[in-house]
C-alpha cells in the first residue's frame, strides 16, 4: 500500500510539473528550422530543458515505454516523440584517447520544427544534422571526452534513430 501511495504521489508531482510547461508554437509553417529557440546559444551555455511527451524508446534492441529517462549511453537508440519543445540531450558517448566514434543519425519529422546537433566536450558544436535525412558524423581519435546528440524542437512530432560505432 505504501508503494502505491508513493507512486501515486510521484505521478501527481510529475503531472503538475508537466501541466505548468507549454510547447513552443511552430511559427514558420513548412520551414522546419527553429524559429524561437537558438540551438547554438543553448549548446554554448549548456542549457538543456524541454517539455516533451516521449511515446516510445528503444535502447540496444530492448523496447521500453517511458516518459523520462536518465541513461542515454547506448549503441542503438530509437525514439518517437508525439510532441516536444525545447532542447534535450538524447544520446551520450564517452570517448577515450585512441577511440574513433561514428554516429549515424536518421530522423523523420512529421510536424513542427527540429534541429539536431552533435556536441563535444565543453559544449563545443561538432556538427549540425539535417532533419528528415540520414547523416553519419565521424569524430576523430584525438578528441577525448563526452559527446552528445542534442535536439532542439518546437512543437515537433518526430522519430529518430542513432547508431553508434566505435572503431
Amino acid at each position: 500500500m505504501k508503494k502505491f501511495v508513493l507512486l501515486f504521489a510521484m505521478f501527481l508531482f510529475t503531472a503538475s510539473l508537466t501541466a505548468c510547461m507549454s510547447h513552443i508554437e511552430d511559427l514558420n509553417g513548412d520551414d522546419t528550422s527553429l524559429a524561437t529557440i537558438n540551438l547554438d546559444s543553448s549548446i554554448s551555455s549548456g542549457s538543456y530543458s524541454s517539455t516533451y511527451s516521449l511515446t516510445s524508446s528503444s535502447y540496444s534492441g530492448g523496447r521500453t515505454y517511458c516518459f523520462s529517462y536518465d541513461d542515454i549511453d547506448y549503441d542503438n537508440i530509437n525514439l518517437t516523440y508525439s510532441m516536444i519543445s525545447g532542447v534535450q540531450k538524447v544520446s551520450c558517448s564517452d570517448m577515450s584517447e585512441g577511440d574513433e566514434l561514428s554516429l549515424t543519425i536518421t530522423s523523420d519529422l512529421s510536424e513542427g520544427n527540429l534541429e539536431i546537433a552533435v556536441v563535444g566536450p565543453n559544449n563545443t558544436l561538432i556538427q549540425t544534422v539535417t532533419a528528415n535525412a540520414t547523416t553519419t558524423v565521424t569524430i576523430p581519435s584525438t578528441a577525448e571526452g563526452e559527446y552528445f546528440v542534442v535536439v532542439g524542437a518546437e512543437s515537433a512530432k518526430f522519430s529518430m534513430s542513432i547508431i553508434r560505432e566505435r572503431n
